[in-house]
């Protein structure tokens, strides 16, 4: 099982600090810190306790063409976004057949099926670490749920006229809430 985790550098240290972190789940971590400068984390993050941990990996910023490396690399993405209006990076790895888990905050998170092709979560250390214990004790589900990602990509999200309809039907949706 290999876990590729895309930005919050925070919430990495939080979600290793509950994980299982057994040895034979690889991780990498992607993480420009856009959102947060390195000298301002706190000195228990991932990013300064690296060295320590002979199964994580830290990636800077890559290319468009290295990610896709990257991806094909991994298994698993971790999305943990407080609020992401879409998602390309899960997009991407969707096509990739990876399977997700992702904040249930992101607007991605409107075209998946809960345990069918993610397991979705509130973004915080505790949740993202039971998802990663659901997929490590269920590790068939990982496969299955990541060639369903690719079917979705390929059936409706990459398809403009089915994207639309699905784009549509959330906007109804929300708009039928505020009634």
């Amino acid at each position: 099982m290999k876990i590729l985790i895309s930005g919050g550098a925070g919430y990495i240290g939080g979600v290793l600090s509950y994980a299982l972190c057994d040895k034979k789940i690889k991780y990498a971590v992607i993480d420009n810190l856009s959102t947060s400068q390195k000298k301002n984390l706190p000195k228990d993050t991932i990013f300064n306790k690296i060295k320590e941990y002979s199964f994580i990996k830290l990636v800077n910023f890559k290319s468009r063409k290295e990610l896709i490396k990257i991806y094909s690399q991994n298994n698993i993405l971790i999305f943990p976004s407080k609020y992401d209006g879409w998602g390309v990076v899960p997009m991407e790895a969707m096509s990739s057949k990876m399977t997700l888990i992702i904040s249930k905050n992101c607007g991605i998170a409107e075209y998946l099926t809960n345990k069918k092709n993610a397991v979705m979560v509130n973004p915080n250390p505790k949740d993202i670490s039971k998802a990663i214990r659901y997929y490590f004790y269920n590790q068939s589900k990982i496969d299955i749920h990541g060639e369903n990602n690719l079917k979705l990509i390929k059936k409706s999200l990459m398809n403009s006229k089915n994207s639309s309809k699905l784009f549509f039907s959330i906007i109804n949706k929300l708009n039928s809430n505020k009634k």
